[in-house]
């Protein structure tokens, strides 16, 4: 850090707390002796950030459950990846280069912030995405943001 900084000519002034007031105010709001306060209306679910049905949400949850290969993804996911490729079961290659972007979330694989779909379920998942009748770059867009 300090050599890519060291093309800038840096002065390093103190300003004290009233120039930056919005980060005093929080600073001093925080209180780290007590337990985490829940606050009221916070606790969101998984099916409200994706806006995905609730039933929906469970068919895919139980889907990924059931499903072996997703199963066998899953314990990789937990458990730790092999060093090779070689390693790895043949189904499971085309999720090897993105490894360590998958994570479970609430009983989905997820890639970034993407649902990992099922084959199985991947023709009612893009009529559910398609009910919104917005044109075919407006549909493909939606399906890139949040399924893969």
């Amino acid at each position: 850090m300090l050599q890519r900084l060291s093309t800038y000519n840096l002065q390093v002034k103190y300003v004290g707390p009233k120039s930056v007031s919005l980060a005093e105010a929080m600073s001093r709001l925080a209180d780290y002796n007590k337990a985490t306060k829940e606050v009221p209306g916070l606790d969101i679910s998984i099916a409200q950030v994706f806006k995905v049905e609730p039933t929906h949400l469970e068919s895919l949850q139980e889907e990924t459950k059931v499903d072996p290969a997703l199963a066998e993804l899953s314990d990789f996911i937990i458990t730790g990846w092999p060093e090779i490729t070689q390693d790895l079961p043949q189904h499971l290659h085309p999720y090897w280069c993105f490894r360590y972007e998958l994570t479970i979330l609430n009983g989905l694989i997820m890639k970034g912030n993407r649902i990992v779909i099922l084959t199985s379920m991947l023709a009612g998942t893009l009529k559910r995405l398609n009910n919104a009748h917005q044109g075919l770059t407006s549909f493909l867009q939606r399906a890139r943001r949040t399924v893969y």
